[in-house]
């Protein structure tokens, strides 16, 4: 008996040296130690949560307006397919940072699922692209309500345009930031927005959200969009007259086409 309890103890022990072993081979470096904290630092939380929030606004660009009799071209289906796969990429990141933040990571999966190509969702019948679109809006909201609770745990009473302009400084870990010169042709290289799509979007339950805004660039205008409700809804038409009327730019300062 003593010997078996010998032999079961000197097991244990050997597992417990095996597991210890195993412990030390995982156990990070100082850089990879210092890379996990900059990467679950707040403010790269923040800057990744409004990257995948722009990502989004541009995803829905493609369908924003209507498909039906729209002859759909191979640039086009390219750059929805493009946005698409960079989303899908960008989705565990994006989860996984949120954290408790954003709990409706399966909804966006599901709906890339369903939008697989322009000509899939031109087919659609209206009843499932209306299901569509109001789902989009629906994550679209939770995105930003997930940002806003994010930038309330910033530190200090920073306030809400000065910890945004804080953040615009910042790249997203792992992001190459361009040079002086890629940065003035890519921007001069980008598309006016159209003003059609920009005024439908202004008009409520739409504008309410802000949806104008982002579509343009706006972001800070937009985050101000949704925490008053658009103004009770007046915002929302003085900005739908001035986007009509030509007064309103998108965030680069070009014209609405």
């Amino acid at each position: 008996m003593a010997s078996l309890t010998t032999g079961i103890k000197g097991g244990d022990k050997a597992q417990q040296g095996l597991k210890a072993e195993k412990i030390a081979k995982f156990r990070l470096s100082k850089e990879q130690t210092q890379f996990v904290t900059t990467f679950v630092a707040l403010d790269n939380r923040i800057v990744t949560c409004r990257e995948y929030i722009a990502m989004w606004m541009n995803f829905f660009r493609f369908f924003a307006e209507d498909l039906t009799d729209k002859e759909i071209t191979p640039e086009e289906e390219k750059g929805f397919f493009q946005i698409s796969t960079h989303l899908a990429r960008k989705h565990f990141t994006f989860v996984e940072l949120m954290g408790g933040t954003f709990e409706r990571g399966n909804d966006v999966i599901n709906l890339l699922c369903t939008a697989v190509s322009l000509s899939n969702i031109q087919a659609m019948q209206e009843n499932t692209r209306s299901k569509l679109e109001l789902d989009w809006h629906s994550l679209f909201l939770e995105m930003n309500k997930a940002l806003g609770r994010l930038i309330r745990l910033l530190p200090g009473n920073m306030p809400l345009s000065e910890a945004l302009a804080s953040m615009d400084k910042i790249s997203p870990l792992g992001a190459k930031p361009l040079a002086p010169g890629q940065a003035a042709s890519a921007k001069k290289a980008k598309p006016a927005h159209s003003k059609v799509v920009a005024a439908l979007l202004a008009l409520p339950p739409m504008g309410v959200l802000g949806l104008d805004c982002f579509y343009l660039g706006l972001t800070k205008k937009g985050i101000l969009r949704i925490v008053t409700l658009g103004g009770l809804g007046l915002w929302c038409l003085i900005d739908f007259v001035r986007i009509l009327a030509g007064k309103v730019d998108d965030a680069q300062g070009q014209t609405l086409s």
